[in-house]
């Protein structure tokens, strides 16, 4: 598998996670399924998802030049178990 493509599926990874994350997004669709009908709360689902993975997807190219660009949060993130091998072998 090619840097890029690592370095993409890794960081979607991470937004899957934070995504899928309790939060207010939860509480507003299960307040929907229980005060209101099923396909609004299906709709308000739908809603966040697209909502989130839009957010998630315009962060992601400023995360990768990041890393790849200053050495040192490349090796904080190797440090603290992000990365198993050099952002700057990508190059």
């Amino acid at each position: 598998m090619d840097p890029i493509r690592m370095d993409f599926t890794s960081s979607l990874v991470v937004f899957t996670l934070a995504i899928v994350s309790p939060g207010p997004n939860f509480i507003l669709a299960v307040n929907r399924f229980m005060t209101g009908s099923r396909a609004e709360g299906l709709w308000i689902s739908l809603e966040v998802a697209v909502g989130s993975s839009v957010y998630g997807l315009c962060g992601l190219p400023g995360l990768i030049v990041l890393l790849d660009s200053v050495e040192q949060s490349g090796l904080l993130i190797r440090l603290t178990g992000g990365f198993t091998r050099s952002v700057s072998a990508a190059s």
